[in-house]
């Protein structure tokens, strides 16, 4: 199938999974595949209650890929698995009153996501993935987040927050 229908399937999962859809992320409005050029702050806020203080939407995209011969077949396709290297890049911002509520939404987020991500192994059935953030692989662990120090915005008080999750996804070619 391919880079494009594995990325496909992956913001289909988390879209459904956001805020405006499904609501199984706490605090998700918007899934983006690749980087948005521009945005308004107010994606952050898609399909939170009216005056929700905390909001977040990621982008994803695929980094390297890697293909590993799993069995000799001959002159039929197949046989092979692709690794990929999903990146999600997640932007939380939070108005809370306090850095210790607007950290602890950032938690509540980043758990829901992990826990939306592991509840599927094949990332809701869309076909294109064989397995993602599932056992470990030749290339270490399967699911990373990293967690960036948070930033406070002086003239409006409000708090960004950015990380940077990596996932192993794997396609059978």
């Amino acid at each position: 199938m391919g880079r494009a229908a594995v990325l496909a399937n992956v913001v289909d999962y988390l879209s459904a999974g956001s805020e405006p859809e499904g609501g199984q992320i706490t605090f998700l409005g918007e899934v983006f595949g690749h980087f948005p050029k521009f945005l308004a702050e107010q994606t952050l806020f898609d399909g939170q209650p009216v005056g929700a203080p905390s909001g977040a939407f990621v982008w994803a995209w695929l980094g390297s890929r890697k293909e590993k011969r799993m069995s000799l077949q001959g002159a039929p396709a197949g046989g092979k698995m692709r690794y990929y290297d999903l990146r999600l890049q997640c932007v939380f911002m939070s108005a809370q009153p306090t850095a210790d509520a607007a950290g602890a939404d950032n938690d509540t987020f980043l758990d829901a996501l992990h826990d939306y991500i592991v509840a599927s192994k094949v990332a809701g059935g869309g076909g294109a993935v064989f397995q993602w953030a599932e056992g470990s692989t030749a290339f270490g662990f399967d699911y990373v987040e990293d967690v960036g120090d948070p930033q406070l915005d002086e003239d409006s008080g409000v708090i960004h927050i950015y990380t940077a999750i990596s996932i192993t996804v794997l396609e059978e070619a």
